[in-house]
């Protein structure tokens, strides 16, 4: 059940940085609930973030898509 939306704006991610904490996350509490029951029946959750990086390398942009997903247990 897809339950959010985002997306990060003009991030500078510095040297031996891994991480970035800037983002907007737009969720949708319709589709919220699905979620939560699945969590509560099956003892977990599946958190699946997909998207598209654009990034700059030598002045050249560059498209990155990306997937990473999590299981998050009690």
């Amino acid at each position: 059940t897809k339950v959010g939306n985002g997306t990060v704006e003009k991030v500078d991610i510095l040297p031996k940085t891994t991480s970035c904490d800037s983002g907007l996350l737009d969720l949708y509490y319709s589709e919220l609930g699905k979620a939560v029951v699945s969590f509560l029946l099956q003892g977990k959750v599946d958190v699946n973030v997909n998207g598209t990086m654009k990034v700059n390398v030598l002045f050249f942009p560059v498209e990155v898509k990306f997937s990473e997903t999590r299981t998050i247990k009690p």
